[in-house]
This record gives C-alpha cells, structure tokens and sequence, in this order.
C-alpha cells in the first residue's frame, strides 16, 4: 500500500469518529460491559471478564529520549561527550471477540509492533525490530455476583519477531563467531489465567488479570521458558456523579515476556492512563497514554513512552 492510500485510510478512519460519536444506538441497549449498576471503561492492559460480541482497533506511537548509548569518557585527559539517541515505536492492533454463549466468547486479534532508531547512534547500537503476531483465547465465566464478575481464560501466542541488530554482529566478527545481522525468531506459547471484575461503587470499578505460560523465547539462544503477566485497573465513569459522558482508567501491568524493547526475555513493568467517551451504549473511543520501564538489548533500562487511540464497537 502506498504512502498516499495509507494516508487516505487513516483519514477516512478518522472522519468516521464524530458520525459514531453522535449516532445512537442500534437497540438503545447497554452493551458495553456492567456490573452493578457500574458501566467498566476497558482498557488494554487488564481486558476484562465479559464475553461480550465486539471490534476493537488500537493505534499507537511511542519514543525512548535520551538514550546513553556510549556514556562520556576521557582521551588524554580530555573529556569527550558520549552518545545519545532515541527509539521510536509503532504499533496497530485488531481484536475481534465473539460471545458464542452467554458464559462463553472467542477471540482473535492480530497486531504489529515496530521499533527503530531515531538516529544513526541508536540505528548502530540497538538496531531495528518488527514484530508481528497473533492471539487465540476463549474467555469462560467462572462465577458472577451482583458486584463481582470471574473469568477463565486460555490463549495461544504466536509472535515472529525480526530483529536486525550491528552490535551482536559486529561482537560476533571480533569474537570469531557467526552470528547472523538479521535474526527471525518464531516463538509459540500457550498459558492461562483469570479475570476479575469489582463493580465498588456506580461510580468506580476495579479490574485485575493473570495469566501463567509456557512456550518458547525469543533469546539468542532460544529455549522454552515459563512467563507470567499481572495487571490490575481502576475504572472511573463519571456520568453516575455529574452526567458527563467520560470516564478514566488507571492500569498497572508487570509483564515477563515484553514485546516493547530490545530483549524480549527480560521483565517489563508500566502504567496506562485512559481518557474514554462514553456517551454511547455501544460504542467507546479512549486516548491512551501509556509508559513502560523495560530492557534493552545491552542490558540498560529504558522508559517508553506511548500514545494511542483506541475505538471499540459492542454488537
């Protein structure tokens, strides 16, 4: 697809929001997820335990700054400023869930992330990244109250990450090893977990996931690990209190299998704040700023910022 049709999609897209934000609903019906008289705001850190019929598209951007690449150091008593860079990163997600049953739905979602640097310095040291993947999972409802709401989940990861990194190169010359420029590592996993909902009050809610896997890595040295991921959120509606169609979400997520840096294989941990439109019964708009503490590939720890807009339509 060429730049100007991308472009035209992306403003096409765009031109839909305000037709979606001022036509009413199809059945006038609540659809997006409640409990207890609490309407949840969603959000992509945490999903949430209603198998629910619904589109989701998420788009993003994000940038590492000031990255220490090679700190200051000192020639013949002199010093010599080091190097900086930054990284950028992309990323387009699609989920399609399916309520087959009151109890039970089925989803798939399909999603890309790319990572390079923004300058040569970064280009040379921490390289390019895409990565492109897919999620299988069916959600089955455990036990719901009138407040509380617990779901089962399994899943199927499949992710192929492209890694083209000069430093692992260049060390594997000097080393006398053969190490390839380009690395593609296929990695298949398959875990589990549970999802809860807290309808505390008309006005906030809370949501906590967690989820157990097994499967393979995407190191160097490839090898089938265990990895785990945790996240919690609050959910603020405000059109209980003053009838304004907004409502917030404030997540944490602990992750042991990060996708967002240069080393998969190390523990990432962030927090995700939301700003969500809910003046529709079946449909939400939310700007999502986000930040991630990770690990890139020599080792050093990098925050990344994020902003993404996410729409999701309820059938």
């Amino acid at each position: 697809m060429t730049g100007r049709l991308r472009g035209a999609a992306l403003v096409s897209s765009l031109a839909l929001i305000p037709w979606l934000l001022a036509a009413p609903g199809l059945s006038g019906q609540v659809k997006v997820p409640s409990l207890g008289g609490h309407r949840f705001v969603p959000n992509n850190l945490t999903g949430d335990p209603f198998p629910t019929t619904s589109i989701r598209t998420t788009l993003g951007m994000g940038k590492a700054l000031d990255l220490v690449l090679i700190p200051d150091f000192e020639v013949g008593g002199e010093p010599v400023q080091g190097i900086t860079g930054d990284l950028l990163f992309a990323n387009l997600d699609l989920e399609v869930e399916w309520a087959v049953q009151d109890w039970m739905s089925v989803w798939l979602e399909a999603n890309v992330l790319g990572r390079l640097g923004s300058d040569t310095g970064t280009l040379l040291t921490e390289g390019v990244s895409l990565i492109t993947g897919f999620e299988l999972g069916w959600l089955f409802r455990l036990m719901e109250t009138d407040r509380t709401q617990l779901s089962g989940t399994a899943q199927i990861w499949s992710d192929n990450f492209t890694i083209v990194s000069l430093a692992d190169w260049a060390e594997g010359i000097i080393a006398g090893e053969n190490v390839p420029l380009v690395r593609k590592a296929p990695v298949v996993r398959t875990g589990g977990g549970l999802r809860f909902a807290w309808a505390i009050t008309d006005w906030l809610g809370a949501l906590g996931t967690g989820e157990l896997g097994y499967g393979e890595s995407a190191g160097v040295e490839p090898a089938n690990d265990w990895f785990t991921q945790t996240s919690a959120a609050l959910s603020i509606d405000l059109n209980p209190v003053w009838d304004v169609p907004v409502g917030f979400g404030l997540g944490y997520r602990h992750d042991s299998f990060p996708r967002e840096a240069g080393d998969p294989d190390k523990t990432a941990h962030g927090g995700l704040f939301r700003i969500t439109y809910t003046g529709r019964d079946d449909f939400i708009i939310s700007l999502d700023l986000s930040g991630t503490k990770s690990t890139l590939t020599d080792g050093s720890d990098v925050n990344i910022g994020f902003t993404g807009l996410t729409m999701r339509y309820y059938f």
